[in-house]
C-alpha cells in the first residue's frame, strides 16, 4: 500500500496526528498558564492588601491597586529608605518611579508574608515618625 510521505520523511497521517496532539497540549498549557497567572494575581493582591492594611493601622496612607508594588507618600525619601535598611528592609526611593508626583517610597511585595507586612508597617511608622504624608490630587 502506498502512503504519502511528508518532507520530513513521516507519513502525512502521522504528522497530522502529531500536530493535533501538539495543539491539544498547547490548549491545555494555555489553560494551565491562565490558572497560574490568576493564582499569582490573587497572591500578589493579598500581599499588597496585607501591607496597605497594616500601614493603615498606623495611620499611614499607601497605594497599590495592581502589580507588585505599594507606594507610600513621604516628605523625604532618603532618610526613610536608609532607616529601613538599618532595620533590614530593602525598599526603593520613589524618585525613579515617579513623574510629577510628590516624594514617596516604593515597596515590592513579591515575597512579603502577612506577618512580615505587620512588622514592616511598624518599622515604617517608627522611622517615618510623622514624615509619612498624605497628598491630595
Amino acid at each position: 500500500m502506498y502512503r504519502p510521505r511528508s518532507a520530513a520523511g513521516g507519513s502525512r497521517v502521522a504528522d497530522c496526528g502529531r500536530r493535533r496532539a501538539r495543539s491539544a497540549a498547547d490548549g491545555r498549557g494555555q489553560v494551565a498558564a491562565h490558572r497560574l497567572l490568576a493564582r499569582a494575581e490573587r497572591l500578589y493582591a493579598a500581599r499588597r492588601a496585607a501591607l496597605i492594611d497594616a500601614l493603615a493601622g498606623y495611620g499611614i496612607d499607601a497605594h497599590g491597586r495592581s502589580g507588585l508594588g505599594v507606594w507610600i507618600p513621604v516628605e523625604e525619601e532618603t532618610p526613610i529608605v536608609l532607616a529601613l535598611a538599618e532595620r533590614g528592609w530593602a525598599v526603593s526611593s520613589g524618585e525613579r518611579f515617579r513623574y510629577r508626583t510628590a516624594p514617596g517610597i516604593r515597596i515590592t511585595t513579591t515575597t512579603l508574608q502577612p506577618a512580615e507586612a505587620r512588622r514592616l508597617a511598624a518599622d515604617i511608622a517608627a522611622v517615618a515618625g510623622g514624615r509619612a504624608t498624605t497628598y491630595a490630587g
